[in-house]
């Protein structure tokens, strides 16, 4: 069963997703076989950071399973290299407000079983999307910036 991390933060342009990518480099120079779930399905760029082309997303799975037309969950990751694996989000931020969050619990758990590690990119704003990502976690890395003004709104 793969770890699952999630990298997180309640503000955005923190690292959230350049820290995320270390540790994927990180967990692959140990040759654990790791995925990249990106589930910022409003600002991604995990895709774009790796220069990954891919023809499937998140909403392409999430709709597959609703219409009863998935077959297997390599069918809709990118290979980043051998031991690093994505499973990219959506190209239109209108296709992530079509995710119906049942399914993410699904995704997560079939994906488990695949990998050593699971790293999952959120959005920073608290919504019940990364409600259940946390509830489904091991670990949740929470982002921070050492600016005052931020970590006041931290505790608002």
């Amino acid at each position: 069963m793969g770890n699952i991390i999630t990298i997180t933060s309640r503000k955005g342009g923190v690292g959230k997703t350049t820290t995320l990518l270390n540790l994927a480099g990180c967990f692959g120079e140990l040759e654990k076989k790791v995925l990249i779930l990106d589930l910022d399905l409003y600002s991604s760029s995990i895709a774009i950071s790796l220069n990954l082309k891919n023809e499937k997303t998140i909403y392409n799975l999430v709709d597959d399973i609703t219409n009863n037309r998935f077959t297997e969950v390599s069918d809709y990751v990118v290979a980043y290299n051998k031991f690093i694996d994505v499973l990219v989000s959506v190209k239109d931020p209108r296709q992530g407000a079509r995710i119906n969050i049942k399914y993410i619990e699904q995704i997560i758990n079939m994906v488990k079983h695949y990998y050593d590690v699971i790293l999952i990119d959120t959005s920073h704003v608290l919504t019940d999307l990364n409600i259940v990502i946390y509830d489904n976690s091991d670990t949740i890395l929470n982002v921070m910036s050492n600016d005052p003004v931020d970590l006041v709104l931290l505790m608002i």
